[in-house]
């Protein structure tokens, strides 16, 4: 119920001299341009809702420790043992009735900085110990089924203060945050029209989706800190 459906869009113009003398294809780059923009903006919602943690549908914030139990107390930057208790966080959510639903961890969703990281946490066979000898690291075998997604819309969130990381599930077992098109039209329309006593031509561009959590069980947060 609270997924309504919004349109968002713009206008331009061009002049009938423009037009007729248009040899450097503007009417064929613009709609590539203003999809882009809109998949920008999309995206920008997206991580935009997941960041400020607002109520969702059940009066509660997305990330809710008592209740959804999917963040953790403390913020840090990623590691073997941050990444093993975020995964925990997903991978022990329970169903309505409190059977365990199994979630399986498929993205991890870092801001631009922890990716290099987040490789080494992966492909390393091996880790150094407190005693300095080397031993198994239980997260290689999860190598090529994790996938690392650096998102520098995180980094702009935060402007300066902690930037949280995450870790959601695969959308087809548990969703999170899902986007709703029109329709299914995932590109913008244009729609050309004229104006009395202007010589040229009006273009409406416009797309109508929404943002939406689906459920806080696809998804995981570290509070993260402040990136140096």
């Amino acid at each position: 119920p609270q997924r309504q459906l919004g349109t968002y869009g713009t206008q331009f113009s061009m002049s009938r001299e423009a037009f007729i003398n248009d040899d450097v294809g503007l009417l064929v780059e613009m709609p590539a341009k203003y999809a882009k923009a809109a998949k920008r903006e999309i995206n920008h919602q997206v991580y935009e809702l997941i960041f400020k943690n607002s109520k969702i549908f059940d009066g509660k914030a997305l990330f809710d420790a008592d209740t959804h139990k999917n963040v953790l107390a403390t913020g840090c930057e990623p590691s073997i043992e941050a990444v093993q208790a975020l995964m925990l966080l997903l991978m022990q959510q329970t169903d309505p009735f409190g059977n365990a639903i199994n979630v399986k961890p498929k993205n991890m969703i870092l801001p631009l900085g922890y990716g290099f990281k987040a490789a080494q946490i992966f492909q390393s066979q091996t880790v150094n110990t407190s005693e300095n000898t080397q031993a198994f690291n239980a997260l290689y075998q999860y190598r090529n089924n994790i996938q690392i997604i650096e998102e520098g819309e995180l980094n702009v969130l935060a402007g300066g203060a902690p930037v949280p990381w995450f870790v959601s599930a695969d959308p087809k077992q548990v969703g999170s945050v899902k986007v709703d098109y029109l329709n299914g039209n995932k590109r913008p329309i244009f729609r050309r029209s004229e104006k009395t006593g202007y010589l040229g031509f009006f273009w409406d561009i416009y797309m109508d989706w929404v943002v939406s959590v689906k459920d806080w069980r696809g998804i995981a947060k570290n509070p993260g800190v402040k990136i140096r």
